[in-house]
């Protein structure tokens, strides 16, 4: 972390692919809203300190099911 901070949700960038071009190795990309998904537990983190970050999510699943399985633990600075 750069700063002393409460985390309390996760924000996601989502996007829509309109067209895949296969030439270029690329697609077309139709950016939406940030998706911001509520932690179960605060995390209270320090300068310096690690978040590390899971989940699982199946394609199409509900957001309650993404929510449920997102996991936040914390690697303290001292022990880095």
């Amino acid at each position: 972390m750069k700063q002393d901070c409460t985390v309390n949700a996760l924000r996601f960038i989502t996007k829509n692919i309109l067209a895949v071009l296969q030439e270029q190795a690329s697609t077309i990309d139709w950016l939406i809203d940030y998706l911001v998904l509520p932690l179960g537990q605060s995390v209270n983190a320090q300068t310096g300190d690690l978040l590390h970050i899971s989940l699982s999510y199946r394609a199409g699943a509900s957001l309650r099911s993404l929510e449920k399985n997102m996991r936040v633990s914390l690697e303290k600075a001292s022990a880095i």
